[in-house]
């Protein structure tokens, strides 16, 4: 698995909701957001668009608009907030969610079980610590 710069924003973004309190209006404004996960705010609105589709994020729009998290961060898994934002999660493609179609020596490939191996412990990894777990 490999964490992109928008993987490791997300997260930082997702835990930035978790842990800055939120304006009078319940909601973090970007631009405090981004103040305090120190990503830029035009790139952290794009991930936070990421987080939204995937069902993390809520936000409000307008003057006293802003973002939260759409369910309780010890709901949100790492793995989920990764999932969201990046396009890739597994080592090689060929191991991706119905990725053997992609590959023509996936049945006779002796590699393919390490990376499915890998994939699985990653995975075991992101999805074993939640948001509220990091906040702490």
């Amino acid at each position: 698995m490999r964490v992109t710069k928008r993987g490791d924003s997300a997260l930082r973004a997702a835990l930035g909701l978790a842990t800055v309190p939120p304006a009078a209006h319940g909601v973090v404004p970007l631009r405090a957001l981004a103040r305090a996960t120190g990503v830029p705010g035009p790139f952290l609105q794009k991930i936070l668009l990421g987080l939204k589709r995937g069902g993390l994020v809520a936000s409000r729009g307008g003057r006293f608009g802003g973002y939260r998290l759409a369910r309780p961060a010890a709901q949100i898994r790492v793995g989920d907030v990764l999932r969201a934002v990046e396009r890739r999660m597994a080592p090689m493609p060929c191991v991706e969610r119905g990725g053997r179609r992609t590959c023509r020596e996936a049945s006779s490939c002796r590699l393919r079980p390490v990376w499915i191996r890998l994939r699985l412990a990653a995975e075991g990894v992101v999805d074993g610590v939640t948001l509220a777990e990091l906040a702490r």
